[in-house]
Order: C-alpha cells, then sequence, then structure tokens
C-alpha cells in the first residue's frame, strides 16, 4: 500500500512539475513599471499591453488567445501592441478559423489604439488583412502619434526590417514628443535601435530561449535574437523589453517559461 500512495505521490509531483515548469498551457501577466524622467502627469500610469508570438497552429490555440482576450479586458490597456507571429506558418486553420481569430482579436479592447507588426511567420499581405479586420493597425515601417489629455504626444513606429529607420520614423508635422517607442519583432534590432533618438523598445520572436536555465537566462537562440534573448535590457538612453509570447514554433516545449502577455505602466520620476 506504501508504495501505491508513494507512485501516486511522484506522479502529482510530476504533473504539477510539468504543469508549473514544462507545459505550454496557460498563460501568466508579467507586469512591469517602466520609469521615465519628467513624464508629463498625463501620461503618468499610461499602460501598455503587449502580446506576441501566438504561432496559431489549430483550434486549440485559438481557445488559448480567446481565454488571453477576456484577461485583457479586465487589465484596461490604453494601447495593446503586438509584435507579430499570428500564424504558424504550417498552421491548419480553415476559413472559418480566420473568422474566428478576427473576432477574438477584434474583441481585445483598449482605451486608445491598437499596433502591430509583421513577423518572420507572417505572410504579410494575409496578415495585413487579418489585423485590418480586427482594427489592429500593422506599422510596416512606418509611425504614428498617441495623443493623450496631453499636446505633447508619444511617437510609436513599427519595424519590419532596419532598411531605413530615418525613413520610417518620419513625421511630417514633426511634432515634440514625450516618448519615442519602436516595436519590432527582431530584439537585436535593438544593437542598431539603441543609437537612435528612441526611448524605448518592444520585441517578441525570441520566445525568452524558450528553455530557460535558472540565473543564466534563455537557452536557445534564434537568428536576430541571439544577443537580446530574455527579459529586459538599457543601454545609452534605450531601454529593451523583450516578450516570451504565448506560442512554439514546432514541439510544445517550454521550460522555466510559462506563456506570457506584458504589461507596462509608464511612472513619472523627478529629474536629478
Amino acid at each position: 500500500m506504501k508504495k501505491v500512495f508513494l507512485s501516486i505521490f511522484i506522479l502529482m509531483l510530476c504533473l504539477i512539475f510539468y504543469g508549473v515548469f514544462v507545459g505550454t498551457k496557460g498563460f501568466k501577466v508579467n507586469s512591469k513599471t517602466i520609469e521615465i524622467q519628467d513624464l508629463s502627469d498625463s501620461f503618468d500610469g499610461f499602460k501598455i499591453l503587449q502580446l506576441s508570438d501566438f504561432l496559431i497552429k489549430d483550434v486549440n490555440d485559438l481557445k488559448k488567445i480567446e481565454n488571453i482576450s477576456k484577461k485583457i479586458n479586465d487589465l484596461k490597456p490604453d494601447i495593446i501592441i503586438f509584435t507579430g507571429d499570428l500564424l504558424y506558418k504550417n498552421n491548419n486553420l480553415t476559413e472559418s478559423d480566420l473568422e474566428k481569430l478576427v473576432e477574438i482579436l477584434k474583441n481585445m479592447k483598449c482605451s486608445l489604439y491598437k499596433y502591430a507588426v509583421v513577423g518572420d511567420n507572417d505572410e504579410i499581405n494575409s496578415y495585413k488583412d487579418i489585423m485590418f479586420k480586427s482594427e489592429f493597425k500593422v506599422l510596416d515601417n512606418e509611425s504614428d502619434y498617441i495623443f493623450y489629455k496631453d499636446i505633447k504626444p508619444i511617437k510609436i513606429t513599427g519595424l519590419t526590417n532596419l532598411n531605413d529607420v530615418s525613413n520610417a520614423m518620419f513625421m511630417e508635422d514633426n511634432l515634440e514628443t514625450m516618448v519615442n517607442i519602436v516595436i519590432t519583432h527582431y530584439p537585436d534590432y535593438f544593437e542598431t535601435l539603441k543609437n537612435e533618438d528612441i526611448n524605448i523598445v518592444f520585441a517578441g520572436h525570441s520566445l525568452n530561449g524558450q528553455v530557460i536555465v535558472p540565473f543564466y537566462g534563455g537557452l536557445i537562440k534564434s537568428d536576430m535574437a541571439k544577443k537580446y534573448v530574455y527579459g529586459s535590457y538599457q543601454e545609452n538612453d534605450s531601454k529593451l523589453f523583450i516578450s516570451g509570447g504565448i506560442g512554439t514554433p514546432k514541439i510544445q516545449f517550454r521550460l522555466f517559461n510559462k506563456p506570457e502577455i506584458n504589461l507596462y505602466k509608464f511612472k513619472k520620476i523627478a529629474s536629478n
């Protein structure tokens, strides 16, 4: 009898370990405060919700995204950003499934705007069509202003590639901005962007290295996510924040790396 109880106990421990540390089911909300010197009172407390790397393969993945949508609406962000890789290239979604996906994405609510950039798995024409129907604006090497209770806006730029960063950031009216944000799929673009007039970069793609070794970080490094893989970085006057995202490319496996959505909150700090 003792052996039976011991076997059951070990099995329960294995299931808990798999569910908490190894499995890809569920998700967590990874919340961070971004301190910004001399931020205006109007943007103090401004909330950005980052989504990334859904890599949707089938209807089971759609159900997960639907649960995420419900959580997003509870968090009440001001803007939502999606940093690429909506569908896995070799997915088995039907037209009906894609219509359901549009409905789910459209039901993600925020007080202002929803933005997206293109990832390496995104077929650009169909991706833009889905995101347009879902009320996301795809920033394909272009910029936009975000006004929020203030005459001085935030500038947000979406980069598909680094072919012409200056042109992508160019705005004809050239307003003075509160904060300059870049959203892109690829974290290693930060090597170039840290030298530009950019305060914050949001990226995905790396999946946090998929396998995280405690006290070391992400283990599996992809192209364009070899130097910047996990968490956040600051170089010069620019900060990079990487989302570990939701999906996985082929094998449904993550270790110490629960799927995540990311909530960032701006906090005003006084200059020294």
